[in-house]
């Protein structure tokens, strides 16, 4: 027999319609055999073979095996003299095979042979490439190849000078349609399996001239090449990743370990690029409903997505927590190298820009992705240091992002229309459901503040950086309409629990460093954390630490939304309701590690709350036990994991801690120096505030008092210190925009709360069994909010001790939940309540 012919099909059944029709048709001076291996397509393709193909001898493979493990079965069965392997994404035309089978038996020197390859509009398609390097792969990578084309190792690696008119031995031909010589395979096998997609061809051209075989291209016969539609129904970001895996393994097979490592470093890069990508091309076809790149499957594609933990939750978990570990990794890496800093935070930048323009949800995400773990917002990275500028990376994004979004809004209000209505839908939401009002008062409040602390003398600079912190406020219309897209609702949750899940490894990981004395490691880590004000770390007894990160204030906020959702699981056994004990398990870490009597305050008044609204309510018996079980097994586990990292000995530690004894002394002791100096604050502040109490004194009033902090006492002995900046937050509030300002603040959070409220007290009745239901159903709302609504009873107490409605981070928290509510997360139905009472 003359040839065999190989096709591997995945779930493109018209187009290996064609192409066999066409192998029958067009292949008459040569005998042959078919072989048509079939990777899982379950589209229809077998029965189309065995219907209208039965000469064809087929291999059915119940997954999806890739190329090269797809089609090593059938070359061993086949029986011609040369094998040719065929994409089914071709059509022969003019006897080609009998054209190719007859020149390679003129040629035995040759191994492998590649046709011409012309696209559906009979245009040549470069088929000839050399074989890949590390200069020409990493542009390609970095998507480089596409505005400098013109670089010599590009030019290279895609065989610019080859002349396709005319045969030539070559590196490598492309494997759509790839005739192997009998005598090559007997020495060299079949294709090399752990490439599941690209690379294989180019591996089996390298080995074949390796073995002394040549490689040919000639221009004998035509194959018409409809171009990799098989392939295209991968997502891109996924077809960027098994590029990038199979160039790996390419590079560490011929070209060494150190070189794979530099393609690995590149990996990352290269898939934020894509993911780039397609999001403009997303962006350019109106394609809202799914956003591949964060892993969701089709089947998890439908209505349950309109819940707050739908479909797709796990898959952008899990992309998320993948960023926020490498972004650790790359604000250390900055901090460390300055002169990589301007440039890592542009780039940054450049990619909201893009976001921010074609897809404002994601811009809008990875906004709140910063705010979730950027503490006090030097977090990350910082541009124009050196030069005295500060602007963060949350200064950044805010003003990119808000910017765009007003310059979009300028242009619809212009452009008239249908399109002047929609843009405005945000403020007509927030007028319906009562937040827009509040919401103008607080910015007037915030106007005011700044004026009155200028005309009463307040210095300039003190007053800008003081009403800096609220300037975050400004985000509330925009995030409202982002989250018009229902996409942003649904990832808005999980990247939340991804930023927790990263804030507590980043804890446990500076406990780890400075427990066991790793000194070159700690200093660099304290220096990176204090600089960038992620957070503090104070040493407590015996080389423990405390590790408080001003975010964790999000941790707190979503517990009690995790314990209520285990709570009234239908099942303990479900994944949905050990994924939330295990949430509330790990986030327990943090709250105990902070050693933050603020939170702590915070919980116990939020766990007070709870149990009102579930007394109220009248829960089963079954609902208070599985919360007690969550406390105990949450506390337990967390003491547990950090002890473990605490005296895991490597390296060897000597030191013991009683933990329990510590956070005794932590939540009951008054006496130390953080405790005193609050205390010697607050009469302070009490007796400023008093002096204009009805309007305040404007932003950047300071106040004078007598601190214990030991690092101010180590620059000035008498402890006379002068700040603007207070502990005790709604203090603060009070003495810089007054009694009215609180007001105002005040209607502001209760038109947010508003409609977690009134879910709560329609939902009397859904808080007695532990029984969720269906997703997006009646008493999962009312469920949620309860959680939501005790996480924002925790926020607010906390911020009795600490100011948090002051900042991003409480601020955020106040227009996340409200943004959720405008759009009816939490709206339940008014359902018998008096009749229900009765009963």
């Amino acid at each position: 027999m003359d040839v065999s012919v190989v096709i591997v099909n995945w779930k493109v059944k018209d187009l290996l319609r064609r192409c066999l029709a066409s192998v029958y048709r067009e292949t008459k001076g040569a005998s042959f055999e078919v072989l048509v291996v079939d990777n899982d397509s379950r589209d229809g393709s077998i029965e189309m073979v065995l219907k209208e193909f039965p000469e064809a001898t087929l291999i059915m493979n119940n997954t999806n095996r890739g190329f090269a493990a797809g089609n090593n079965p059938a070359i061993e069965r086949a029986e011609g003299d040369f094998v040719v392997l065929l994409n089914p994404d071709t059509e022969l035309r003019d006897d080609a095979l009998t054209a190719m089978v007859r020149w390679m038996r003129e040629h035995p020197e040759a191994g492998i042979l590649g046709p011409r390859l012309a696209g559906a509009d009979g245009k040549l398609q470069p088929s000839v490439r050399r074989f890949p390097g590390l200069a020409d792969q990493a542009l390609i990578m970095l998507k480089l190849h596409h505005p400098l084309r013109k670089l010599a190792p590009l030019r290279r690696y895609f065989a610019d000078d080859f002349d396709y008119g005319k045969a030539a031995e070559v590196d490598q031909v492309m494997g759509a349609a790839f005739m192997i010589s009998r005598k090559c395979l007997a020495e060299l096998g079949g294709l090399d399996e752990r490439f599941f997609i690209w690379f294989e061809e180019v591996d089996y051209c390298k080995r074949a001239k390796q073995a002394g075989f040549q490689v040919w291209y000639a221009p004998v016969a035509t194959v018409t090449h409809n171009g990799g539609e098989s392939f295209a129904k991968a997502f891109g970001p996924k077809k960027q990743g098994y590029f990038n895996d199979s160039l790996r393994k390419y590079f560490a097979k011929h070209h060494g370990h150190l070189a794979a490592f530099a393609i690995m470093l590149l990996h990352w890069p290269s898939m934020g690029l894509a993911w780039l990508a397609q999001a403009v091309r997303d962006a350019r076809s109106h394609n809202h409903a799914a956003y591949p790149q964060f892993g969701d499957s089709p089947r998890n594609v439908d209505k349950q997505n309109e819940s707050f933990f739908g479909g797709g939750f796990y898959g952008t978990y899990r992309m998320a927590l993948l960023f926020f570990l490498l972004f650790e990794c790359v604000s250390i890496a900055a901090y460390l190298v300055p002169s990589t800093e301007s440039p890592v935070y542009l780039m940054v930048m450049g990619v909201a820009l893009v976001f921010a323009l074609f897809q404002p949800a994601l811009a809008m995400l990875l906004l709140l992705a910063e705010l979730f773990i950027g503490s006090q917002g030097g977090y990350l990275i910082t541009y124009g240091a050196e030069q005295g500028l500060y602007l963060s990376l949350r200064h950044g994004l805010f003003l990119l992002i808000v910017a765009v979004w007003f310059a979009e809004l300028l242009a619809s209000t212009l452009a008239g229309g249908e399109r002047r209505k929609k843009a405005w839908d945000w403020f007509r939401l927030m007028g319906k459901r009562r937040v827009l009002v509040p919401y103008a008062l607080m910015l007037v409040v915030i106007v005011f503040g700044v004026a009155r602390g200028v005309l009463l003398g307040n210095r300039f600079n003190t007053v800008f950086f003081d009403v800096d912190r609220y300037f975050y406020f400004g985000l509330f219309p925009a995030l409202v309409a982002a989250f018009a897209d229902p996409s942003l609702r649904r990832r808005a949750v999980p990247v939340l629990a991804a930023a927790i899940t990263s804030a507590v490894l980043k804890a446990l990981a500076i406990l780890f460093f400075f427990s066991h004395r790793m000194f070159v490691v700690a200093s660099n880590v304290y220096l990176w954390v204090r600089d960038t004000r992620v957070g503090e770390i104070t040493i407590m007894v015996s080389d423990f630490y405390r590790v408080f990160f001003q975010s964790q204030i999000f941790i707190l906020f979503s517990v009690f939304l995790a314990a209520l959702l285990f709570a009234y699981a239908a099942s303990t056994r479900t994944a949905r309701a050990r994924g939330a004990l295990a949430f509330v398990c790990w986030s327990m870490v943090s709250m105990v590690l902070s050693l933050s009597r603020s939170f702590w305050f915070g919980g116990a008044v939020a766990t007070f709350a709870l149990a009102a609204i579930l007394v109220w309510g009248r829960a089963r018996a079954v609902v208070w036990k599985r919360l007690l079980f969550v406390g105990i097994a949450s506390a337990v586990s967390a003491v547990c994991i950090i002890l473990l990292v605490y005296v895991f000995p490597f390296p060897n530690k000597s030191g013991q801690v009683s933990l329990t004894t510590l956070l005794g002394e932590r939540a009951f002791s008054l006496s130390d120096s953080a405790a005193n100096s609050r205390w010697a604050l607050l009469p302070k502040l009490v007796e400023a505030a008093e002096k204009r109490p009805v309007f305040g004194s404007g932003f950047g009033t300071t106040v004078t008092y007598k601190t214990e902090d030991p690092r101010l006492l180590a620059s000035n002995k008498t402890g006379e210190y002068t700040t603007y900046a207070f502990e005790w937050g709604y203090h603060d509030l009070w003495l810089k925009i007054g009694l009215v300002g609180l007001a105002i603040y005040a209607w502001f959070i209760g038109a947010v709360a508003l409609p977690l409220l009134r879910a709560v007290r329609a939902s009397r009745r859904d808080y007695r069994e532990a029984d969720l239901g269906t997703q997006g159903g009646q008493k999962e709302k009312a469920v949620l909010a309860a959680g939501v609504l005790v996480g924002l009873i925790a926020m607010l107490a906390t911020n009795v001790f600490s100011p948090y409605l002051n900042h991003p981070l409480g601020i955020g928290i106040l227009m996340l939940v409200g943004a959720y509510g405008l759009y009816g997360a939490f709206d339940v139905e008014e359902r018998g309540q008096r009749t229900e009472h009765r009963g």
